[in-house]
């Protein structure tokens, strides 16, 4: 033998190796799963060839190896006959797939599918290696094990859930899904053309989404759940947020009524830290040479606030309920209750409207202010849309950012008491809103005079 055809003997197409040994890998994982799964309930003697780590491996590579060498076929040096190998390999794990379920079925009288579509999906991750998807087909690959090991999770959910909870879900979803698409449309009232019913809407739908968030939270964590949804839910809409949290507690005040308030307090923290971030964003990217004594004067307003805010919360969120009380919760939803709060939003969205309106250019900060009543952000973004910071105006957009941020920390006192909340609560958390809200207040009048 010459020394060129010992060189074509051992010569490799190391891709096709390398794909052919992805492939087991990635079926190997999901036979690992099926593997422990077997192993970890009691199973019947005839279930010992369970197909497992080698038996996923191998199909996976099985599948790789028939499109792998389909798609060499006219390449130099593969012959013909390659691909009717390919073909007839890839129409045979059809037939020796319905020959396992067979077996399954009337054999060892096994019922389920799940590990009968793994299979099948493991034979199709092969093809996707073969064909050199191997990103596409590693986080198939991933997807199918995560969704087979959570079974025993979703069982106890599923135990866990009632009729009425499932159902309360599939209406938040039809009104997101199903309505939405007509409902976001710009769609102004007929006389005045001031109020845009996209933002009843969006309020009404969101309103209902932290309801069944806040619901859930509390069905999988207790009452300890409220102060992680007040968090990151004020971070989206603190208004919603504070309504969900009065009323998911409203059947139960008085064994939770410090978690409302520590609730109701990080809900306005996160909102000021939302308004913080947004507010250096905009100032940074159109204050120029003024852009660090607006940030830091903002910062001189906010973060005493949620230092407030913090520190009360936690102190609040510490305190435990009494040995053996539980809290009991009633539907997930409520429409009418969703209802008459997005009617409230809107009807302050009308009046700060008109009176902005009647004042003029020169109502920057009263707009401001009379805004934060019903977004802060929105209120934020149209601040900086109308405004250019210049050495004159520096003080009005800090001022009008701080003074928005101030009527959003206390408009919660009308959504605390839309939320059903007892006197005594709303007077509490209408004590500590003020307290939060006065750093704001007072560094916002401060800019408004030009006295820092």
């Amino acid at each position: 033998m010459t020394q060129q055809a010992i060189e074509e003997f051992f010569k490799a197409d190391w891709l096709t190796i390398e794909e052919i040994l992805i492939s087991f890998f990635l079926g190997a994982l999901i036979g690992l799963e099926r593997e422990k799964a077997r192993l970890s309930k009691p199973l019947r003697g005839e279930e010992k060839e369970f197909p497992g780590v080698r038996s996923f491996g191998l199909t996976c590579m099985y599948g790789a190896t028939m499109i792998r060498l389909l798609t060499l076929v006219g390449e130099e040096g593969i012959p013909n006959v390659a691909l009717y190998i390919s073909i007839i390999g890839l129409l045979m794990f059809p037939v020796i797939l319905g020959f396992y379920i067979a077996f399954r079925f009337f054999v060892l009288r096994i019922s389920g599918i799940t590990t009968i579509l793994a299979l099948a999906f493991t034979f199709f991750i092969g093809i996707l290696v073969g064909a050199n998807l191997i990103l596409e087909a590693a986080a198939i690959t991933v997807f199918i094990t995560f969704i087979l090991a959570i079974k025993p999770e979703i069982q106890k959910f599923v135990t866990g859930i009632s009729y009425r909870e499932l159902l309360s879900a599939l209406e938040v979803g039809i009104v997101v899904f199903v309505f939405s698409p007509l409902l976001l449309m710009d769609i102004y009232d007929p006389i005045f053309r001031v109020f845009n019913f996209r933002i009843l809407y969006v309020f009404f739908a969101l309103t209902l989404v932290l309801s069944l968030l806040s619901y859930v939270a509390v069905r999988v964590m207790g009452a300890k759940a409220l102060t992680y949804f007040a968090f990151f839910g004020g971070l989206v809409n603190s208004e919603s947020t504070v309504l969900n949290l009065v009323r998911l507690g409203l059947k139960v005040e008085d064994k939770i009524r410090d978690w409302i308030v520590a609730g109701v307090l990080l809900a306005n923290t996160s909102m000021i830290l939302r308004n913080l971030i947004l507010a250096a964003s905009l100032t940074t990217i159109s204050g120029g040479a003024y852009a660090e004594i607006v940030i830091a004067k903002i910062l001189i307003g906010m973060l005493p606030s949620m230092l407030i805010g913090y520190a009360a919360a936690l102190v609040y969120s510490g305190k435990k309920l009494e040995k053996g009380e539980s809290l009991t919760l009633e539907s997930p939803l409520s429409f009418k209750v969703a209802l008459k709060a997005a009617i409230v939003y809107a009807g302050i969205f009308v009046f700060t409207k008109v009176l902005s309106d009647m004042v003029g250019s020169a109502g920057i900060i009263l707009s401001a202010t009379l805004g934060g009543f019903i977004n802060a952000g929105a209120t934020i973004l149209s601040i900086y849309t109308i405004a250019t910071i210049s050495g004159e105006t520096a003080n009005i957009a800090g001022a009008s950012v701080l003074l928005a941020t101030f009527s959003a920390i206390m408009n919660k006192i009308v959504f605390t008491r839309m939320g059903g909340a007892k006197s005594e609560l709303i007077k509490k958390v209408f004590i500590y809103l003020l307290l939060l809200a006065m750093p704001c207040l007072t560094v916002g009048l401060l800019m408004t005079f030009n006295l820092i």
